[in-house]
């Protein structure tokens, strides 16, 4: 992760092994958010389409990892719709593009509660679209 964060290694050559187990993830301070994809980004529908899947995870790392312990997020700025919302979401350019292999920014968000609450207010709540069982 350390080497991912630096800009040394692209993400799309990571492998499984690559990958932390859930308990070590859970103690990790460090978790990367991979692809957010959606069909048409820059129409409206494809906003809220983000807006439902960003709502998903953040519902999702609240749940799993929670905002005890510090712990810092990590996302890619692949296109230019997707550093918006970054932005918008409250994360910081980290690194990039010059000093990346991906030639990509980094943006950082560090998660505490007031951050997280923030996220969901910029988006909104999306639990009437988005039925989520995360206890199984």
């Amino acid at each position: 992760m350390k080497q991912f964060i630096k800009g040394r290694l692209k993400d799309n050559i990571l492998t499984p092994d690559d990958i932390r187990d859930d308990d070590e993830a859970r103690k990790s301070p460090d978790l990367y958010i991979s692809g957010v994809v959606v069909r048409d980004p820059d129409s409206y529908a494809g906003s809220k389409r983000a807006c439902t899947m960003f709502w998903g995870m953040a519902k999702f790392i609240e749940h799993r990892y929670g905002v005890k312990r510090r712990r810092a997020l990590y996302a890619l700025a692949v296109s230019s719709p997707s550093k918006s919302w970054l932005r918008r979401a409250g994360f910081a350019r980290h690194n990039g593009p010059d000093d990346r292999l991906d030639h990509l920014e980094l943006y950082s968000l560090e998660l505490t509660r007031q951050q997280l609450d923030s996220i969901f207010y910029e988006i909104g709540d999306y639990s009437g679209l988005c039925k989520m069982e995360l206890d199984r």
